[in-house]
């Protein structure tokens, strides 16, 4: 498993200094930006201290679908919790998902995806996700700053080694053909009234159950 971080669209550039240190700090070398809405100049190197090489050869890219094209599994961020049901994903807290890659092999990068510090991931960046990470916090102030809660991923992150036999998990164009299944059925039932929420609500569950390769082929003989 190999950690690609991704910001989309930040705002600020002391965040971008101060998260590219913590990369740094935690010995991940290429910092990730779609579509910044500031510039990467003196005062984001300036926070930067020893990492400002990070920002220099930070990957920018003009669509979120162009950095998580070479993803294997994609984790949104969110502190918003109750924003996201709309969509059918609901969020797990950090511990849960770091169990979770504990129990399966990843050939591949892992993205985690971190919204603008004003908004966070939108409804459509957060369709891209397969899994929504929450860090569990006060519910009077569940929001945290973009780079405290970085930090809290990095060190978490950081300790997840597979257990011993863990079994490899689904690839993604295993996993992304299931959906396409379940999409086809879905459409071919006519009785299912907001097939948009079936739809986003069965996504969420083959992605939430880490399918193992043997798995993901039985459900793909039982939808064929």
């Amino acid at each position: 498993m190999k950690l690609k971080i991704i910001f989309i669209e930040p705002e600020y550039e002391i965040n971008i200094g101060m998260n590219a240190r913590l990369l740094k700090n935690f010995a991940i070398t290429q910092m990730h930006i779609v579509n910044p809405k500031c510039s990467l100049g003196f005062s984001a190197k300036m926070y930067a201290k020893h990492a400002k090489n990070i920002i220099e050869n930070a990957r920018i890219y003009k669509k979120l679908e162009d950095a998580i094209k070479d993803c294997e599994l994609i984790i949104g961020t969110t502190g918003r919790i109750e924003k996201n049901f709309s969509v059918g994903i609901k969020p797990l807290d950090i511990k849960q998902i770091k169990q979770k890659l504990e129990n399966r092999k990843i050939d591949g990068n892992v993205a985690l995806l971190f919204g603008p510090e004003g908004s966070g991931l939108k409804e459509d960046e957060i369709k891209k996700c397969d899994l929504l990470l929450t860090i569990p916090t006060s519910k009077n102030y569940p929001v945290m700053n973009i780079t405290n809660a970085l930090a809290i991923c990095l060190y978490e992150f950081k300790k997840v080694k597979p257990k011993y036999r863990a079994e490899k998990l689904a690839t993604k164009n295993e996993r992304n053909y299931i959906k396409k299944l379940i999409l086809k059925k879905i459409e071919n039932t006519e009785k299912i009234k907001n097939k948009e929420k079936i739809k986003n609500v069965l996504f969420s569950i083959v992605e939430r159950k880490f399918l193992t390769e043997i798995e993901a082929r039985a459900l793909l003989y039982l939808l064929k």
